[in-house]
């Protein structure tokens, strides 16, 4: 069984793919359909909405990105969780 589970700091993109939220605008109608083409490769998939301020690896991302000019990334980001973990 394949299996994902998914966290995000945007309540809008998790209410638009759980069916909260409809998705209007052009691009995110766009974003909708592919999410939802990808998340039909797995068996079941969970989608949560956290709160920015607990999204660590969000946070680690942004200030790498805003800390470097393009095509000078060379750090990888390796992020493992337990099955216990919530």
């Amino acid at each position: 069984m394949k299996k994902v589970r998914c966290r995000s700091d945007s309540k809008l993109v998790i209410g638009q793919v759980n069916g909260d939220f409809q998705a209007k605008d052009t691009q995110m109608h766009k974003y909708y359909h592919l999410t939802m083409c990808l998340l039909s490769c797995f068996d079941e998939y969970e989608l949560k909405h956290i709160f920015r301020e607990n999204n660590d690896r969000a946070n680690v991302l942004a200030k790498l990105a805003s800390s470097k000019k393009s095509r000078q990334h060379r750090t990888c980001l390796l992020y493992t969780s337990d099955a216990a973990d919530d």
